[in-house]
């Protein structure tokens, strides 16, 4: 998550959720404005659950997307 904030994929607040099947049960929270969902290459799982959590964000108005790694395995190879 600190290599996403540090190259300006997210900015603060953040925080890192646990397991990838949490994020899929993520509740949407009262005062969030915006929320984005990083997810690491290779994790199929992960990504269905960014995609749900995401997609509940949205429905309850609040601007959602997740970001995925392309050319590395997950957010802190980007600060090698």
């Amino acid at each position: 998550m600190l290599a996403a904030i540090c190259c300006g994929a997210i900015t603060p607040p953040a925080w890192a959720m646990g397991p990838k099947a949490d994020i899929a049960k993520f509740p949407v929270l009262p005062g969030i404005k915006a929320f984005t969902v990083l997810v690491d290459r290779g994790d199929p799982a992960a990504l269905d659950g960014a995609e749900l959590c995401a997609t509940r964000y949205g429905e309850a108005g609040i601007p959602a997307r997740w970001l995925r790694t392309v050319r590395v395995k997950d957010f802190n190879d980007l600060m090698k």
